[in-house]
């Protein structure tokens, strides 16, 4: 129970969801290498298969499978010629620590399927502003659907990422180097703010 209890405090501080986007991938409709330096991005396929590279390790992607992606991590998706999937993919600005249960990649179980992709395709229906009534059926979606992997994770026999992994800590840091020069404080300055 702890674990919803962490979730519910930092759902909208430390957790929020930006996107949730549900849609079917055309053969070879592939991404290009990119990097989320604050989000957490979650991949859920429906069906089909693909393949997802994260700093250079490739993920197969087939119907069931979640795929977690780590702020900061460089990753790119290839969608299969024969079999493109159906996907829902979350992207989350995280801060703080991601829950050391989480793995990278679990399957969601055959029967549990179409409940876990209704709650997605809900989300994706609830993007954008929301009246308060709404927001609040989406934080409870989104409560349902991460403590849902949590689950999964905990009994996917698969390892766990392991230990509380920090996210966005560094971002305005990074996001300072990255930006136009003019935003460029120095060295000393970016040591400082960390």
């Amino acid at each position: 129970m702890k674990k919803f209890a962490d979730f519910a405090l930092r759902l909208g501080r430390e957790i929020e969801c930006t996107h949730v986007n549900c849609f079917q991938a055309a053969p070879e409709m592939n991404t290009a290498q990119h990097v989320h330096w604050d989000q957490l991005h979650i991949n859920c396929i429906e069906s089909g298969t693909g393949i997802c590279i994260v700093n250079g390790h490739a993920w197969r992607l087939r119907q069931g499978n979640v795929h977690i992606v780590l702020p900061g991590e460089t990753h790119e998706y290839k969608v299969s010629k024969n079999k493109p999937y159906r996907s829902c993919f979350l992207h989350f600005r995280w801060t703080g620590p991601v829950p050391p249960e989480l793995v990278r990649q679990l399957t969601i179980p055959a029967r549990e399927r179409r409940d876990f992709f209704r709650i997605l395709h809900t989300l994706s229906d609830l993007n954008g502003e929301l009246s308060s009534g709404k927001e609040l059926i989406r934080n409870g979606l989104l409560m349902q659907f991460l403590g849902m992997l949590i689950g999964y994770a905990e009994t996917s026999g698969s390892a766990p990422f392991g230990k509380e992994i920090p996210c966005g800590e560094l971002y305005p840091v990074i996001r300072q180097l990255t930006g136009p020069p003019f935003e460029y404080p120095g060295l000393d300055a970016l040591a400082e703010s960390v």
